[in-house]
């Protein structure tokens, strides 16, 4: 049965808080924003990497939140971020996920953090998406046109969820409870020791100094120092891999991979110039 607070009428206005590591997350939430002007419903668009103070909730009548799964669950700032939200009375949100394959123990997580806060969970939402991290561990470049395959499925399912989101259908993307846990030690060993020790690197030769992989990198991990024709990477990364990605002239690369050419997954990159 469909509750008061969650009638199509009620809602007039919702946001969307999301992070795209190389435009996956952000393709999905900007598809969802179209589909909900359709229905006179607004959405507004907030990046998480670039919320700083706690932001209010007061003008909004649904939430939705969007990430890419890294090592089985939402980078750490996302869930970071989501402890830092208003306690609200009863609140619809919803959840989606990019990934290659499974979400892993992303739904359960932030579920759990909304939920403890009075947040009216109403569905989460997988959607299959390219792989943006062949240059981590040296996998077979994917075509143009099979990206294209991969996002117009996607395009198909969005309409769908849509649908399911409008009308009250609950979906809810499910695992066992002892792959849950599994997946969660997997993300603390890979947050607590595999991304300090392992780190990016560049090609001195290669690099431009153009300063892109300092600008659009989300947690500035990255100080660009041209007098010394140096590129500087600190503790903060998340892997997003958009310098490896994006940079254009293909100069970084990951210490632990012995491909240094491997395939860039760049099909997002325009949204990205700055």
């Amino acid at each position: 049965m469909v509750d008061f607070l969650f009638k199509k009428e009620n809602l007039k206005k919702g946001v969307f808080f999301y992070f795209s590591g190389t435009g996956n997350t952000e393709y999905v939430s900007r598809k969802y924003k179209e589909l909900f002007k359709k229905k006179n419903i607004s959405v507004d668009l907030k990046i998480i990497s670039d919320i700083f103070i706690t932001p209010s909730l007061s003008d909004y009548d649904f939430v939705i939140v969007g990430c890419p799964v890294y090592s089985f669950n939402p980078p750490l700032f996302v869930l970071e971020f989501l402890k830092i939200l208003p306690v609200v009375e009863k609140k619809p949100f919803f959840v989606f996920a990019t990934c290659e394959k499974t979400v892993g123990a992303t739904f359960f997580s932030i579920k759990n953090i909304l939920t403890s806060k009075n947040y009216d969970y109403r569905g989460s939402y997988k959607y299959l998406m390219p792989s943006n991290c062949n240059g981590l561990f040296g996998k077979e470049e994917i075509s143009e046109d099979k990206i294209k395959e991969i996002i117009s499925k996607t395009d198909l399912k969005i309409e769908k969820d849509f649908k399911n989101i409008i009308d009250d259908n609950k979906e809810e993307v499910k695992n066992f409870i002892f792959l849950i846990w599994g997946y969660l030690i997997i993300y603390k060993f890979f947050n607590k020791f595999y991304i300090k020790k392992h780190k990016w690197n560049f090609d001195s030769k290669k690099c431009i100094q153009c300063g892109l992989c300092e600008r659009i990198c989300p947690t500035n991990n990255i100080i660009l120092k041209k007098k010394k024709n140096q590129l500087k990477f600190s503790n903060n990364c998340v892997l997003c891999t958009r310098c490896y990605n994006f940079c254009p002239t293909g100069a970084i690369y990951y210490k632990s991979s012995k491909n240094k050419s491997s395939k860039r997954y760049d099909f997002f990159k325009n949204n990205f110039k700055k």
